[in-house]
């Protein structure tokens, strides 16, 4: 059974794929839309997995609820341009957590979450843009990249995986576990 992130996927790919001569923009827009909620709901399903892998569904449910779209942005901003070891962009708490420095799987993730909700923001309020289905085909691919080769990469080295682990229960507690 897909989860709902593959869902939105194939619900994007099939949007963009209407209208094989002449795609329509809201066809596009909302195939951009649908791109970014696939990538949201994923990384929200993963950092649940780390931070309330043994609770029920309720609760998890009542979790997913608490994410917010811009701090999710402010954590994966920060992520997707740290360098060293330990990260210098990232809280100094949280530094000490790192195993290494921040693999590029995660780096890319974070960076495409940001530009998604920047397309996503445009499809969704700024009529004057324009796009194209090249541009929302290739915005699918990085996202299908990103969820099904980079993200289990992650899993390969433990220093890897730690550094997954950080970056998903940060995104569930930022502001929250910075205190000394």
């Amino acid at each position: 059974m897909p989860s709902l992130h593959q869902d939105l996927l194939i619900q994007a790919a099939h949007l963009a794929d209407l209208d094989k001569n002449k795609p329509k923009q809201a066809n596009l827009r909302r195939a951009i839309s649908s791109a970014y909620y696939a990538l949201f709901h994923f990384l929200i399903t993963e950092s649940l997995d780390v931070v309330a892998s043994g609770s029920d569904q309720k609760v998890k449910y009542q979790l997913r609820r608490s994410f917010a779209h811009k701090d999710m942005k402010g954590v994966c901003k920060e992520y997707a341009v740290a360098t060293g070891n330990p990260p210098a962009q990232i809280n100094k708490n949280l530094n000490k957590l790192f195993n290494a420095a921040i693999q590029s799987e995660i780096k890319n993730t974070a960076k495409l979450f940001c530009e998604l909700q920047e397309f996503r923001h445009a499809a969704d309020y700024d009529l004057s843009d324009k796009f194209y289905r090249t541009q929302v085909k290739t915005l699918l691919t990085r996202v299908s990249q990103a969820i099904a080769v980079d993200w289990p990469a992650l899993n390969a080295a433990p220093a890897a995986k730690r550094n997954r682990e950080v970056f998903l229960t940060d995104l569930a507690f930022r502001g929250r576990w910075e205190r000394n």
